[in-house]
């Protein structure tokens, strides 16, 4: 079953003229099928039912739906120092871009995902081991020199060290999937394309806040922790940052005033 990320990630894939004209089209089989009083009610009535809900919204009479994934207030999304040690953190941001007018629908595309799976299936799996503290994945437009956009789909993810990122990078999914990159995508898909980008920084040279927003990043990873009785839970990294150490930036970042830069 379709999740709203994989609705959202369809319609992102294709430009808003596209859409238009999609709609358009049907429009006109209606038209071609009903009386012309008959037709024009669908398209009415839908506008009419978007403009209501949207007046509702804003006088307040009905939730706000664009606020639900946002965190309210103020927070932060912390490293526990004694999960990931604390002194540095690696951040290593994958992508995989359609350069081509069906987007994540082009020849090779779906040969592609599956490789990006399975590398992460494998980090997951073990991170402990692998040094991953998390991930988060967003799809976005890419701008390019016509009016419509290219696709991409682009991770965020978190290490414990630029180390455990080369035995990563050295590991049998991402070599089979750079094997697979080279021998064939590169010739038989040229409008597909990979990039990256490794960062690196001391404890004391990063942190996070979050306000009001969908919480992306740092702020979207989520952690194992072991309840009373041995159950484990997946919980979010997020804590309030309205009072107290996490409040300012020096707070966050964890050092004095003099290191703040």
């Amino acid at each position: 079953m379709a999740t709203t990320a994989d609705l959202a990630i369809i319609l992102n894939n294709f430009s808003l003229s596209t859409w238009l004209l999609l709609g358009a089209f049907i429009q006109s089989l209606i038209f071609a099928i009903l009386p012309p009083r008959v037709a024009v009610l669908p398209s009415f009535c839908l506008l009419t039912l978007v403009l209501a809900k949207n007046l509702l919204i804003m006088g307040g009479y009905l939730k706000n739906p664009y606020l639900a994934a946002a965190y309210k207030g103020k927070a932060t999304a912390p490293l526990c120092e004694d999960e990931e040690g604390g002194d540095k953190v690696t951040v290593f941001i994958l992508g995989a871009s359609s350069n081509h007018p069906l987007g994540i629908f082009a020849p090779g595309f779906s040969d592609l995902r599956p490789y990006f799976q399975s590398m992460w299936a494998e980090a997951e799996a073990d991170p402990t081991t692998s040094g991953l503290i998390g991930k988060s994945t967003t799809f976005i437009p890419v701008p390019t020199t016509t009016a419509s956009s290219g696709s991409a789909i682009v991770t965020i993810s978190y290490w414990k060290s630029i180390e455990h990122l080369h035995a990563f990078a050295q590991g049998p999914a991402h070599r089979k999937g750079w094997d697979w990159w080279i021998s064939k995508a590169k010739k038989q898909y040229p409008h597909l394309g990979i990039m990256h980008e490794t960062y690196e920084a001391p404890k004391g040279r990063w942190e996070n806040v979050y306000e009001g927003f969908v919480p992306i990043g740092m702020g979207a990873l989520t952690r194992k922790v072991v309840m009373e009785g041995g159950e484990e839970r997946v919980e979010g990294r997020l804590v309030p940052a309205k009072e107290g150490r996490w409040s300012t930036m020096k707070g966050r970042l964890g050092v004095d005033d003099e290191k703040v830069r």
